[in-house]
């Protein structure tokens, strides 16, 4: 048993292998540059959490020493208790704040503030770290005021928890304990704070940020070196960036966020990445130029296999590619080759391309002629009933001696066998055509008891261009035939205008009456692609469906339908030509380019 062999194609074997090598070394390229930027990526973040953690951990062993140092002062300090007592003289009170001042700014860093407060406002002081100005100690008291107010009115701030309370442009992270009628605050602001931490020696942070899960706390503008690369950012384009960092290898900078325990804040570090960019620029421009070497090897190797192992394979592929397309062909060699094998298959082929073309001329003139003998036969066919009625109609007006009538049934009857019995595949003029649908009307009118009208509205300018024979009589006919028995008033409406088609100019031709309409299973008939010249109803439709696609190829759409209102319809859409194209030589050439099925075409192909 011969069992089928598979086929391989050698240039595609050549240009599969090399793709392949390409491809891979493509990859392995790209996977060490993902490598080598996922290393970088991650030691860069670790490196910069590393950093960020040691300012917070800074942060947080300041609030951990200061949650500390106000328990021990409140709770078990005597000389801190004293204040509290109501009946000290004014020395004594004097001596316990003096002593509670000294106390105090031992304790307290630079960036912080400390209030002191009893309920019934005899004591009342305040000390500060060093980072603050004349301008900000004036405003001490206010300060003071404002956070004893925020403790006692706001529900969200309490003792013994971490706050955040904004006051004069600055955010302050406070931390307050009460006891025994006495209350100390100690409240840290975060600029004082970020501007310390940033301007700390051998570091390349570029600024310490604070934020909560709304807004940012800090201020901007102490940043200098931070302002243009986010300037054109807006608030919360910056949040984002800040609380959701995304880096990556060709940013100037690298941000951290971390949150600091027992509050609500984060600290986003903005870190200077020096050595990153640059490093990422030069293996990026490795990578590219070791592909683009890669590439030109790998293409002109290619190029040079094709020129001479693959050039017959080529050549003898577009010679069939183009016998293929079209009866006439043309050949011609897809490079002047000064190889004098190749030339000579050149020369084969082309030969070849000629015989071929001769072939098929002679194939198509047979194959037209038996379309033009079949249809010729088909169309006479359906004719003679037609035909044979008039000659009875004749006979009648004779016998009645109804000489007028008979002579112009004469008339128009001569007229149309003349019409009928020309070529099949002769396209007439629009004009011809409607002038055999008034006589082929006419001979109907003076044929039968009940009025049949004719409501025509045709475009006058497209009275010249051609159009096949026997295309609308042959509906008229239909209409006729296969409404008999419909005893409505019978009327044949014909509309014809100027439309386009693929981008050509076009005639379209709609037809309809007002009859009982196409059954099912004919529209599924004339609808189809095929074409059924045995058909045993409306064979005048298959006879001219059959003609229009010899002459037009696939130039053309037609459609059949049925009126909601009832009654058949049909509209067909043929390129407008003012002369008959040379079907025998296949010269016929409408648009390039193929049909495209929109919303607005027929949905009948």
């Amino acid at each position: 048993m011969n069992t089928e062999r598979k086929l391989y194609s050698i240039k595609k074997i050549f240009f599969t292998s090399f793709s392949l090598i390409f491809a891979i070394t493509f990859v392995l390229l790209v996977l060490y540059a993902s490598i080598a930027y996922s290393f970088m990526t991650r030691q860069t973040a670790e490196t910069i959490e590393s950093a960020l953690r040691m300012y917070r951990n800074t942060l947080e062993k300041e609030m951990d020493e200061i949650t500390s140092y106000q328990d021990k002062l409140i709770y078990n300090n005597s000389n801190f208790m004293m204040l509290t007592v109501s009946n000290l003289s004014s020395l004594e009170r004097i001596i316990i704040e003096q002593n509670t001042r000294k106390l105090l700014e031992s304790h307290v860093s630079n960036d912080e503030c400390i209030f002191v407060n009893t309920d019934n406002e005899k004591t009342s002081l305040y000390v500060l770290g060093s980072s603050y100005s004349s301008s900000e100690i004036a405003n001490m008291t206010t300060l003071k005021r404002f956070l004893l107010e925020q403790y006692r009115e706001v529900s969200s701030i309490q003792y013994g928890n971490w706050n955040i309370i904004a006051f004069g442009g600055h955010s302050y992270l406070t931390y307050g304990t009460k006891n025994n009628g006495i209350c100390i605050i100690s409240a840290i602001q975060l600029d004082k704070l970020s501007c310390f931490m940033t301007n700390t020696e051998n570091s390349n942070l570029g600024a310490l940020l604070f934020i909560d899960e709304q807004s940012i706390l800090s201020d901007l503008s102490y940043i200098t070196d931070l302002k243009q690369p986010f300037e054109t950012l807006s608030d919360e384009e910056l949040y984002e960036k800040l609380r959701y960092p995304s880096n990556h290898l060709f940013t100037k900078y690298t941000i951290a966020c971390l949150p600091v325990s027992n509050t609500s804040v984060y600290m986003s570090g903005v870190f200077h990445a020096v050595y990153k960019v640059p490093y990422a620029k030069l293996t990026v421009a490795l990578i590219i130029l070791l592909i683009l070497i890669l590439f030109a090897f790998f293409s002109l190797l290619l190029l040079r296999i094709n020129t001479f192992l693959l050039y017959p394979l080529e050549q003898i592929h577009t010679a069939a590619r183009q016998l293929g397309r079209s009866a006439n062909s043309t050949y011609s060699p897809a490079t002047n080759t000064s190889i004098l094998e190749f030339r000579q298959i050149d020369e084969a082929i082309a030969e070849l391309v000629n015989t071929k073309n001769q072939i098929s001329d002679q194939m198509l003139k047979e194959a037209f002629e038996k379309n033009r003998a079949v249809l010729q036969y088909f169309q006479l066919q359906t004719r003679s009933h037609f035909i044979i009625n008039c000659l009875k109609s004749l006979n009648g007006m004779a016998e009645t001696g109804d000489y007028a009538k008979m002579k112009r049934m004469l008339i128009a009857f001569s007229s149309h066998l003349r019409y009928i019995f020309r070529d099949n595949l002769e396209l007439v003029s629009l004009a011809d055509e409607l002038d055999e649908v008034n006589d082929y009307y006419n001979i109907i009118l003076l044929d039968r008891t009940t009025p049949i009208i004719l409501n025509q509205q045709i475009d006058q300018a497209l009275l010249p261009y051609k159009v096949p024979s026997l295309i609308i009589q042959t509906f008229l006919e239909n209409t006729i035939k296969y409404n008999k028995e419909n005893r409505n008033l019978l009327i044949f409406d014909l509309k014809i205008t100027e439309t386009a088609i693929n981008g050509v100019p076009a005639m379209q031709i709609m037809i309809g009456d007002n009859g009982v309409g196409y059954s099912q299973k004919i529209l599924d008939t004339l609808n189809s692609t095929a074409n059924n010249l045995y058909a045993d109803k409306h064979v005048g439709i298959e006879n001219l469906k059959h003609r229009i696609d010899i002459i037009y190829r696939n130039n053309y759409e037609h459609t059949f339908y049925n009126s909601p209102a009832g009654g058949a319809k049909a509209v067909i859409i043929l390129p407008l030509l003012r002369e008959s194209p040379q079907i025998l030589h296949g010269t016929l050439d409408f648009a390039a380019h193929e049909k495209e099925e929109t919303d607005e075409s027929f949905a009948c192909r």
